[in-house]
């Protein structure tokens, strides 16, 4: 009857148990299928024999708990399919998918439990080999392959920075951090001064407002122009090589990202006025190309040929430290 069924239904629709049941099937008031009486129709034999399987497969769970460097590969995924199968007997030949009615979730507990011995073993050995025999031979070419290779070992060539430029460079950022929080609170307090100061003039109230939107308005666009400004006097531009962390050019980069970051460049996102934006910056940026919310510590060092569309929260990541070193690498888009 499994044969017959398993033409006729897909693998993982066919009963991993057949009960013949004499009379009919039991049946509620409703007349719909007694579900507990059903199962207590289950043949006590039958209940015998599922538990004395069970006893028998116990002493073997416990024995591949411990890992035994003897053991063949073989022998190592019989056990496993075992576990999965409690109620079967694998053969080295049986199809896992169609001879045993597996299924993904149990494809992937099985692989669970053959990393303790093949940690580099993946789901899809299982999809490809389906049999306990070709799996076995699979594993037995990967510990083979393991065991042939050579790690090669790198030298580590980095120079780690000495305490006096750290200290040095910590003092540099803590006084730079304390002049941007200055500037930062003199912008709040600002527009409510030149408020205050035409209200004294006697200059009414309408010129009062419109003298604070001037400032609110003003010194967003002098963030950006100082920011600019400061960058190519200290920077120029950018060249693409290797400087030491917390370094003269370290301190530098460093400088220029505060004071952009400070004049907040994403408010130009999704609009022609971020590509200017990175032009002026020093990127090259085609025509008819379209920026989201995008960031560039190195604008200089970033190309976008023409009609390109790139959408919001994009790094490119054109500076990035590693082992101690700055490190300036162009991108092109």
């Amino acid at each position: 009857m499994r044969e017959e069924l398993r033409h006729r239904l897909p693998s993982y629709m066919v009963p991993d148990r057949l009960v013949k049941i004499d009379g009919a099937m039991p049946r509620l008031s409703s007349g719909k299928i007694d579900r507990k009486a059903l199962a207590g129709l289950l043949v006590k034999d039958d209940i015998d024999k599922l538990k004395a399987m069970a006893i028998e497969i116990e002493p073997e769970r416990n024995t591949t708990n411990e890992l035994d460097s003897n053991r063949k590969p073989l022998d190592i995924v019989l056990s496993a399919f075992q576990k999965s199968f409690p109620h079967r007997q694998p053969k080295p030949d049986d199809n896992f998918f169609i001879d045993l009615s597996g299924h993904s979730l149990i494809a992937a507990l099985t692989i669970t439990e053959l990393r303790q011995w093949f940690p580099s073993i993946a789901l899809h050995d299982l999809y490809e080999c389906r049999t306990a025999a070709k799996l076995a031979e699979r594993l037995t070419l990967l510990s083979d392959e393991k065991k042939n290779e050579t790690t090669l070992k790198i030298p580590n060539t980095c120079v780690k920075p000495s305490y006096t430029r750290i200290i040095l460079c910590s003092v540099y950022q803590a006084i730079v951090v304390l002049i941007l929080g200055g500037i930062v609170s003199l912008e709040l307090i600002l527009p409510y001064i030149i408020f205050v100061r035409i209200l004294h003039h006697h200059h009414g109230i309408g010129y009062a407002c419109l003298g604070a939107y001037g400032v609110l308005v003003i010194v967003p666009l002098f963030r950006h122009l100082f920011s600019l400004i400061i960058k190519w006097i200290l920077i120029g531009r950018y060249k693409e090589g290797d400087f030491p962390l917390w370094g003269w050019m370290y301190v530098r980069w460093w400088t220029v990202e505060q004071l952009r970051n400070l004049a907040m460049p994403e408010t130009f996102a999704d609009s022609p006025l971020m590509s200017i934006y990175y032009r002026l910056f020093g990127a090259k940026i085609g025509r008819n190309v379209h920026l989201g919310s995008i960031n560039c510590e190195a604008p200089d060092l970033l190309e976008i040929d023409d009609d390109t569309t790139i959408s919001s929260e994009v790094h490119f990541q054109t500076a990035f430290v590693e082992d101690y070193t700055l490190k300036f690498r162009r991108i092109y888009i």
